[in-house]
């Protein structure tokens, strides 16, 4: 398994301990995504990547990754401007609006 879909089945089944039974281990081996699900991870994974301008395989969260050894944050490269309209721009719509530098609060009548 490559960069973020590893990191994502290890929060999900958890790394068991030395001190954990067998018994544990093989049940939480029965949670790790089947082959065709695993592949499905990995290409959501890559178009949310694709659509933030990062990494991949691991959105820059894996100094390990063999793409970008954690250098590949969002915003590190030009995002897809299709994917980022599917996945990141709906969201919008629910976050306030940023003020910054770039877009300073609105002047009110009367203030």
């Amino acid at each position: 398994m490559a960069g973020l879909t590893a990191f994502l089945v290890g929060k999900v089944v958890g790394s068991p301990s030395a001190t954990t039974s067998a018994e544990v281990r093989a049940d939480r081996a029965s949670e790790v995504p089947a082959g065709g699900q695993l592949r499905e991870l990995e290409a959501l994974v890559a178009e949310v990547g694709e659509a933030l301008g990062a990494c991949t395989r691991c959105l820059g969260q894996n100094p390990g990754c063999s793409q970008c050894q954690g250098a590949g944050k969002p915003d590190g490269k030009r995002a897809n401007r299709q994917l980022f309209d599917k996945y990141v721009r709906p969201v919008g719509r629910w976050a306030p609006p940023r003020r910054n530098r770039h877009n300073p609060p609105q002047a009110t009548e009367g203030a």
